[in-house]
Formats: C-alpha cells, structure tokens, sequence
C-alpha cells in the first residue's frame, strides 16, 4: 500500500485515536434500578467509555486481519474550516463489515469551575453521500460539544461513499491540530481541505 513500511513519530492524539477507534464494547454487569444486567455494557457510558482495547480492531496487522486504514497524525485546522474525506466502502476488499472514524485533539485547559470545558470545540461526523443521512459521533444525534475525543462507528453499505468530516466549529485561537484514525472496507476516492 502507499507509503507502507516509511516510518514517522506518532503523537500521543494519534496513538489514543487508533486505540479508541477499534476499542470493544465490554461484558459485564451493569447495576439498574431493577437488578443487575449481565451483558453487553452500552457504549460511551461512565462504566467503559469507548471500550476496550482490541488491537486487531484498531491497526491493519498483516496475517491477522484484513481491513483498510488510514491516519491523519496532528492536522492543522483553522477555524471555521473543515477537512474532508469522501471513501468508498468495498466489502470485497476485507471482511469488516464497520466504517469507524475516531478524531481526538488536545486541548487548553478550561477556566476555574467550568461546567463545559471544552475550549476548542472540534466536530466528527459522516455523511453518506447518496442521500445526505449524518452519522454523529459517541452516540449522539447532533454534533458533540464536550469532549476532544468523537468516534461515529456504523455499518456500511457496499458500494456507498461516505464524507468524513472534521470541522473547526468553535476556537478560541486561529487553528487547532488533531489526529483521526480510520478503519473498514474502503478506498479513498477524495480528499479535501
């Protein structure tokens, strides 16, 4: 593949956006009102957050799996802007069956008593092109303004393309950088600033 086997030095945003795009969902018990449940925990709750780690999951390793992956390591967006990548999903190529997108930047650090910390609010979402439906990321059904890691995770159509967009919505300076991880069945057809 392109670039395979050229080497660079992964920031911190990079490693923890490629551990937490292919995190798993945990097993367990989770306490409810009425009794405990012993199953799957839900996903981005306090309990497990993104999940646990699945290296399989999270990096294309020769002999073990067979799934496309790209990174971005530490972008720079300037606010107001976006970055965009439209892919193509492939089920032929692999044998995932889930688009999974995970952004994650850091941060300046919030005021003294802040209820919302978040200082440079960057926005993670998929749109598939055919008819414009968005996939919003942690679970969520509109953008997430609270947290400076997002992953959209679903179940793609083959044949289908797909926009994923990072956009700059709020900063309190001119630009913030940021690292995505994406895995799947896919080839890229666009990229664009």
């Amino acid at each position: 593949s392109e670039g395979c086997g050229q080497g660079f030095n992964p920031s911190g945003s990079l490693v923890k956006a490629v551990l937490m795009n292919g995190a798993q969902s945990l097993k367990g018990i989770q306490s409810l009102p009425n009794g405990p449940i012993v199953g799957e925990v839900s996903d981005y709750d306090n309990n497990q957050n993104f999940g646990t780690v699945n290296l399989i999951k999270s990096l294309a390793i020769y002999g073990k799996n067979d799934i496309n992956f790209v990174v971005v390591n530490n972008r720079i967006l300037q606010a107001g802007r976006k970055n965009e990548i439209i892919v193509k999903a492939k089920k032929s190529f692999c044998d995932e069956t889930e688009l999974s997108v995970t952004i994650s930047w850091y941060d300046d650090k919030g005021s003294y008593g802040c209820t919302n910390c978040l200082v440079n609010d960057l926005d993670l979402y998929v749109q598939r092109v055919r008819d414009s439906k968005i996939m919003w990321p942690n679970g969520l059904k509109n953008r997430d303004d609270t947290n400076n890691s997002e992953r959209v995770r679903f179940e793609i159509e083959d044949g289908q393309k797909y926009r994923i967009v990072v956009e700059a919505t709020n900063l309190s300076s001119q630009s913030q950088s940021y690292s995505m991880a994406a895995m799947g069945c896919f080839e890229i057809d666009e990229i664009s600033d």
